[in-house]
Parts: structure tokens; C-alpha cells; sequence
């Protein structure tokens, strides 16, 4: 299994859950979080296993 095309592909699937934050770092820089999703566990333990029964 492509481990970067399927962490790509989640990104696109859960794209419109991402969350919309900034924050800062800890030097004060601001920082955009691409990998924070508003997800329930069990969607993201349902999408998981798609891959593995070949339907994503």
C-alpha cells in the first residue's frame, strides 16, 4: 500500500471537516493546522477500513 496516496486521499475526503483555526507556536508565529478534522472516531475507524476492502 502507497502509504503517501492514502493519507492524500483521506486529506481530500476529509477535507471540508478540517478545522478552520489558527494558532500560534511556540515562538509566537502563527500556525494553520492541516491534519486537525471535526470527525467522529467511528467515521474515521469506518474511512480507515475502506482502503482495505478496496471501496475508497
Amino acid at each position: 500500500m502507497n502509504w503517501v496516496k492514502l493519507e492524500k486521499l483521506l486529506h481530500r475526503f476529509f477535507e471540508s471537516a478540517r478545522l478552520d483555526i489558527q494558532i500560534k507556536d511556540r515562538f509566537g508565529k502563527p500556525v494553520v493546522p492541516r491534519e486537525w478534522f471535526f470527525v467522529p472516531m467511528f467515521v474515521v475507524d469506518q474511512v480507515v477500513e475502506k482502503p482495505r476492502e478496496g471501496s475508497l
